[in-house]
């Protein structure tokens, strides 16, 4: 049976870091784990999330950022070399 495993590192109540597994089972006893992704969450001296960069275990890291004003957060991010916006 082959499962997804998330492992995260909190840092004041805060996520700083996570990984993405795939993991296999033999019953009840885990017998493979690969990494998948690793992600890193950085904040600002407010707590507020600024960044989120995911780094596939063969490939390169994307970065998302985070705008926050008083309404809404925007994200953005790369695709094909241009910056695309998300809220």
């Amino acid at each position: 049976m082959a499962a997804k495993e998330y492992t995260y590192t909190y840092e004041e109540r805060r996520i700083i870091r996570a990984t993405e597994s795939s993991v296999q089972f033999d019953g009840e006893i885990v017998i493979a784990k690969n990494l998948l992704n690793s992600v890193r969450y950085v904040y600002d001296n407010e707590g507020t999330l600024t960044k989120k960069i995911v780094t596939p275990a063969n490939g390169t890291a994307q970065t998302n950022h985070y705008e926050t004003t008083d309404d809404n957060t925007v994200v953005k991010f790369k695709v094909g070399g241009k910056t695309v916006f998300g809220r």
